[in-house]
This record gives C-alpha cells, structure tokens and sequence, in this order.
C-alpha cells in the first residue's frame, strides 16, 4: 500500500489495514516503516518544504553576464 502511496502515513495505513482484518497498533505500523526505510526497502519522497527551499535557492542565484 505504502508503495503505491507514498504520501501515506502510519495513521491512514491501519484504518486501510483494519479493513483487510489485520490488526496491527499505529506505533507497530510506524516501526515498521522505520525499519523498511533504514534498510532501504522503502524510500521517502521529497518533502514539499524541501522541494520549495530548493526552488527558491535556485531562483536567488544570480546568472552570469
């Protein structure tokens, strides 16, 4: 699920997990993120504060002449 919505945190992902009957906490769900993405099987996509910091550093620098 997490893979086909990135944007999904632990709290959306046990109410769509319930409804499979799996019973799992919200805190055992965010452990399990955390280890899928500290070995890499799951990557995080940009945060939009991140991605606008960026663009505005861009925009800032000036061009040469």
């Amino acid at each position: 699920m997490r893979r086909e919505n990135p944007r999904w945190g632990k709290d959306k992902l046990v109410v769509l997990l319930r409804r499979e009957n799996y019973r799992l906490s919200t805190s055992m769900v965010g452990r399990i993120l955390t280890h899928l993405k500290r070995w890499e099987v799951l990557h995080e996509p940009p945060r939009l504060a991140v991605l606008l910091r960026q663009h505005r550093k861009l925009r800032k620098r000036k061009r040469p002449v």
